[in-house]
């Protein structure tokens, strides 16, 4: 899921969403994007309208949740949490959990994907203070 075209990263939850629907075979980043669309039911009626959520803008200053923002981030922080990228992610968000700060990877993500709040920081910000890596408030 790299590029900078939003269409086109948005038609990627769309077409898996269609294979899910078909019990087609997923490649294994098809297989991942679909088990973060299985953890959102409440996204559904997103995906049954391709047409008229393709290009929807979310506006989170109005109270909005961008799905495919959520979604990303899903994805994004497995990838992190694979690698253990940036370095010590893994320990940290095991820590996190173990001291109840987040309970699972959706909690951990910004709150309602408006960015007040932030989980993953840049490699910079990880390399330079590891323990900011998480920040909760």
């Amino acid at each position: 899921m790299f590029g900078n075209d939003r269409t086109q990263l948005r038609q990627q939850f769309f077409d898996v969403w269609q294979k899910m629907q078909q019990n087609a075979i997923l490649t294994p980043l098809e297989s991942q994007i679909a088990n973060v669309i299985n953890q959102h039911k409440e996204y559904a009626i997103i995906f049954k309208d391709a047409e008229a959520n393709l290009n929807k803008d979310y506006f989170p200053e109005l109270g909005d949740t961008n799905p495919f923002l959520h979604m990303s981030l899903h994805i994004a922080l497995q990838e992190q949490l694979s690698t253990n990228r940036p370095f010590g992610i893994v320990n940290l968000y095991q820590q996190a959990v173990k001291q109840k700060k987040i309970g699972t990877r959706c909690t951990a993500l910004p709150d309602e994907c408006s960015g007040r709040k932030y989980v993953a920081s840049s490699t910079t910000a990880a390399t330079t203070h590891r323990s900011r890596i998480f920040r909760f408030s």
